[in-house]
């Protein structure tokens, strides 16, 4: 026999062993005399039935050690897909449980009756009753003991945090205490008392429910505080903290008496289906109250959630209660499928995103002091480099907004990655790596650009409002005043258009045709616009060769006034009269410039016949030396006076020609 087992043991590994495996390493066969007793045993019957046996038992427990099949992985959609299939069969099986009379009969009788002692429903409840009244007496027992220490918290008003904390501690162990008795009431009477099995699970069943249901509100209570703000823990107002704490005793009192409702179904035997879709039911009943809490709270929440503030915030608090809606039903979903992990998920995810959102919150206040520093940095440089506050004030609502957003933005990508949502890895993508290069090198081109323009034009107005040690102005140029302005404008152009070629190259926009379009499109305008052209030309060469200064009184084109401004095309006069004339650069054929460095100022004397004129010239030349040495006129005469003689002999008079030179 212990042979016939060997040959059999071989002939097993054989058979589990791979053909190559058996060709490679054959084991030696057995023996003539082997295969002889094992002839013999299968012949005899009960050896036969025997070895049989073992060879059967030797199969299952291969079977037993064999690895079990993997199976693939089951996702939430197929989890919801089955619920929803379970859903249906239980509907079927309620409609025929409640509409087949021998069904529903029959579980009156069985269901209705304690199984141990067969007593019937009516005296299961009524010693139920009896038990849960003993607890309601203790109850109202303790709560009247307690009566006075309740009335001294009540008047008690509480100051700082810390003194609401222990108010509000106090409040709750005081409503705890009759609750407690209550329970402990339960408990005792239904160890004491021989209650049946039903009735003993209904006692504690009720129990369960209503002591968890009302320390709920009492916690909800203890923080919200309705009756006086000394004690309120939360930063509501009476009558928020009223309406809150009636919101929650609903979904409270929802979520514990509906699992009453369904723990007294399975205490009373109530078949499977119906019992699933009854579960099914409550959990859509808490589903509604909640969804119900959040809309008709939706209009208070995003007032608080607005604030002050605006932008992401604001459109964030006007969908708040869609997104809290979706969690909810989210949430149910998850329960009603049964998804394997998914309120570990969905809390882990909630916790992630809170987190994400606290971080982000002070990472907020953080951009709002760094820039305030900011700000304050710019009062002391101002006093060092005049005008660095007044540009720098355009950019620091525009810097805050970036920095904002950029730190909300790095909040949302952790929250979604939070809730698996690949964002990550599709950044980390080849085409999302290039994205993201693309705009951040497009971000770093405009910004060196705006910091190069910038320093350039702050350097421009230092030098044309700088100021001596006196203090007083130093007068600059006019061609320094003309060109400088030009050249900020002209740098502005020529910057913006390579950060736009830049942009373009990096968003894989090839810019050779776009360069040659822009050389075609300049010989089209050259030929064109050859009015353009030379009035571009003619004024280029008008202000390189300071021909004309802003603030000088020229005459030109037929038209004569102060210079107020000149462009790359135009000179802009304002005369006399106060009439502004914009001359092109093209119609401009001579300039007379009446103010460049100094000016004459001509004098026809006119004297008697009898008069003699170098007596006049002699008097006119002590009237000049008289004027430059008077305080008034000195700084408007410059030396020397010239006297020419005898300009013109007049009907009455001999005209006699002189002139001061005079600044500008």
């Amino acid at each position: 026999m212990i042979r016939a087992l060997g040959l059999l043991a071989i002939l097993a590994v054989l058979w589990g062993s791979p053909p190559g495996l058996a060709a490679q390493e054959a084991p030696a066969g057995p023996d003539a005399a082997e295969l002889e007793a094992l002839a013999a045993e299968l012949r005899d019957e009960a050896k036969r039935a025997d070895l049989i046996r073992r060879i059967e038992a030797l199969a299952a427990a291969q079977k037993e050690t064999a690895p079990a099949e993997e199976q693939p992985a089951r996702g939430p959609l197929a989890s919801v897909t089955d619920s929803i299939v379970a859903l249906g069969g239980d509907v079927a099986g309620s409609v025929s449980f409640a509409f087949d009379p021998g069904v529903f009969r029959q579980w009156l009788e069985q269901g209705f009756r304690d199984p141990a002692s067969g007593a019937p429903v009516w005296t299961v409840l009524g010693q139920a009753l009896l038990v849960l009244l003993a607890g309601f007496v203790v109850e109202i027992a303790v709560r009247r003991l307690l009566s006075g220490l309740r009335g001294a918290w009540e008047r008690t008003e509480a100051g700082n945090i810390g003194e609401r904390l222990l108010t509000a501690a106090a409040g709750l162990l005081l409503g705890v205490a009759p609750l407690a008795a209550f329970a402990v009431a339960g408990f005792a009477a239904v160890s004491v008392a021989a209650l049946p099995q039903t009735a003993a699970e209904l006692v504690l069943a009720v129990v369960y429910a209503s002591s968890g249901a009302r320390l709920a509100v009492l916690a909800a209570r203890a923080v919200l505080s309705p009756e006086g703000a000394g004690a309120r823990l939360a930063p509501l107002d009476d009558v928020a903290a009223a309406g809150l704490l009636a919101w929650v005793r609903r979904l409270v009192l929802a979520v514990v008496y509906g699992w009453l409702v369904c723990e007294a179904a399975r205490i009373f035997a109530l078949p499977s289906a119906p019992y699933r879709l009854l579960v099914d039911l409550v959990g859509l009943a808490v589903l509604a109250v909640a969804v119900s809490m959040v809309l008709r709270n939706r209009a208070a929440v995003r007032s608080r959630l607005r604030g002050s503030g605006g932008g992401i915030r604001t459109r964030l608090a006007d969908i708040w209660h869609v997104v809290a809606v979706a969690y909810l039903a989210a949430a149910f979903l998850v329960w009603a499928a049964a998804v394997e992990g998914g309120f570990a998920y969905m809390g882990a995810a909630s916790a992630w995103t809170v987190a994400a959102v606290a971080a982000a919150r002070l990472a907020d206040l953080g951009v709002l002091r760094l820039v305030d520093a900011a700000t304050r940095w710019e009062v002391r440089a101002d006093s060092r480099f005049p005008g660095v506050k007044a540009r720098a004030d355009r950019y620091v609502p525009v810097l805050r907004k970036c920095l904002r957003t950029a730190v909300w933005l790095i909040a949302a990508i952790a929250a979604l990655e939070a809730w698996r949502a690949p964002v990550l890895d599709l950044l980390a993508a080849p085409a999302g790596e290039r994205v993201v290069g693309a705009l951040v090198r497009i971000a770093l081109v405009f910004g060196v650009f705006l910091v190069l323009w910038e320093a350039l034009c702050l350097a421009i107005e230092r030098f044309l409002d700088a100021r001596d040690e006196d203090g007083n102005p130093v007068q600059r140029s006019g061609r320094a005043r003309t060109l400088l302005p030009l050249l900020r404008r002209a740098s502005a152009v020529l910057l913006l258009t390579v950060a736009g070629l830049t942009a373009a190259s990096e968003l894989g926009i090839d810019i050779a045709p776009l360069l040659a379009g822009v050389g075609i499109a300049g010989l089209a305008i050259g030929f064109g616009a050859q009015t353009l052209v030379k009035d571009v030309i003619t004024g280029l060469f008008i202000v390189m060769e300071d021909q004309v200064a802003v603030g000088e009184y020229v005459s030109v084109a037929g038209h004569a006034g102060i210079v107020e401004g000149m462009s790359i095309r135009t000179i802009r006069l304002r005369d006399l009269s106060g009439t502004v004339h914009v001359v092109p650069f093209g119609e401009v054929g001579t300039v007379e410039n009446l103010t460049r460095d100094y000016s004459y100022a001509v004098i026809d004397a006119g004297v008697g016949y009898g008069e003699d004129t170098d007596r006049v010239s002699d008097v006119l030349r002590e009237i000049a030396a008289g004027m430059e040495s008077d305080e008034e006129w000195r700084d408007r005469v410059i030396p020397p006076f010239e006297v020419f003689g005898v300009q013109e002999l007049g009907d009455s008079a001999v005209v006699v020609r002189c002139r001061f030179k005079t600044p500008p």
